[in-house]
């Protein structure tokens, strides 16, 4: 489990069980395709997706279009080809890291909109399920 702590470009995730910050930005010093604490708070934040999106599949229906793989850090196209893209930097070709960047924030938006529908039925009382 994790907190975001935003901070604009320079936001992280600190584990609640101790106070290891895990970024969520490239600290500049290095080469984005070699910074191993990069990838881990990537990862983690792939982690907090999955973890939403588990929750909410415990009472109402979500299906996104691409499929986390947590332990791997990677996302699959689940709806077409069935493409597996890492989210890690590390050993990744730029255009694969971008697409997996790309399936990641595709499900956000995904995630964004159910939760802004959710909001505007909820209010008037009525229970739907666009997804």
């Amino acid at each position: 489990m994790y907190q975001l702590v935003p901070r604009g470009g320079h936001s992280y995730l600190r584990y609640l069980t101790n106070d290891e910050e895990l970024l969520l930005f490239s600290e500049g010093s290095n080469n984005v395709f070699l910074n191993n604490k990069y990838d881990r708070g990537k990862n983690a934040f792939l982690d907090c997706q999955q973890q939403f999106v588990d929750e909410v599949k415990k009472t109402e229906c979500l299906s996104l279009p691409y499929r986390i793989h947590v332990n791997e850090g990677l996302m699959q196209d689940s709806s077409g080809s069935g493409e597996c893209c890492s989210i890690r930097t590390h050993l990744n070709t730029e255009e694969d890291w971008a697409k997996a960047l790309k399936f990641m924030l595709t499900d956000l938006k995904f995630i964004l909109a159910w939760a802004y529908l959710r909001s505007l039925f909820s209010k008037e009382g009525t229970k739907l399920n666009p997804f």
